[in-house]
């Protein structure tokens, strides 16, 4: 879905040249969702929250963010359900696409603001 939809953002669909980006749908990325946390009573590891650009998609950062995590960071990302993702799967499953009207500019920072924070209900307390 988010290779489609980035296809659908730059015009690719419409050229009929989605093909273009399709390779980025199986390609991995070699991080792991809900991975186990080291722990350790002396260190306290750095929390980065990755939130994309107007357009764009938390897959985006996911060689960057890799090697973040590789240094011992906890990184987390999101994608934000303001209409500003290229393609996002909605909490009830259905999955929406790029639109950059579907919100004001003010909700759209009122919502990414709010899902930035809860982004940290879901991560250990420790």
């Amino acid at each position: 879905q988010t290779s489609d939809g980035m296809a659908g953002l730059v015009g690719f669909r419409q050229l009929g040249l989605s093909f273009l980006l399709e390779h980025l749908a199986s390609a991995s990325s070699g991080c792991i969702s809900d991975a186990p946390i080291a722990t350790s009573d002396e260190i306290k590891l750095p929390l980065v929250i990755y939130s994309h650009g107007y357009g764009g998609n938390m897959d985006m950062g996911t060689y960057f963010l890799r090697t973040m995590a590789s240094k011992g960071m906890i990184v987390a990302a999101l994608e934000h359900t303001d209409g500003t993702a290229s393609s996002t799967v909605l909490p009830n499953g259905s999955e929406q696409r790029f639109d950059g009207y579907l919100m004001t500019g003010k909700q759209q920072l009122i919502r990414r603001s709010t899902e930035l924070v809860e982004a940290t209900e879901f991560l250990p307390k420790e």
